[in-house]
């Protein structure tokens, strides 16, 4: 029998890539690319094609709204975001079944970066 006919319940989490920190409660984001972000925030954008929500990460090195609040980035070049709400809800939810997330970068403003999170 195939390994994939198995669901993971424990799956192994890889920090080098994005990641929900459960004993912290913080999402850890490396970004590699030598950007050296201050800000974010955290949004959400219904989408009718899924039924249902998509998250974004908006990374800045200015307060560019009065609702980002401050990331710190650790030895590692990894972004903590603490989160609380529907994003963190949504953050639990994911890690019971995969361990890692994906983000990509989908739009550059003038002020902040988009990143959405898979």
């Amino acid at each position: 029998m195939s390994i994939l006919n198995y669901e993971i319940v424990n799956p192994v989490i890889d920090s080098n890539s994005p990641h929900y920190d459960t004993k912290f409660g913080q999402f850890v984001v490396p970004i590699k690319d030598g950007t050296n972000y201050k800000y974010v925030l955290e949004c959400a954008l219904y989408d009718d094609k899924i039924d249902n929500k998509r998250f974004y990460l908006l990374f800045g090195t200015n307060k560019f709204d009065e609702n980002a609040k401050r990331c710190y980035m650790t030895h590692k070049r990894q972004y903590t975001i603490n989160v609380l709400g529907e994003f963190k809800f949504y953050l639990e939810q994911e890690n019971k079944c995969r361990s890692n997330f994906e983000m990509n970068l989908i739009k550059q403003e003038d002020d902040y970066d988009v990143y959405e999170i898979i």
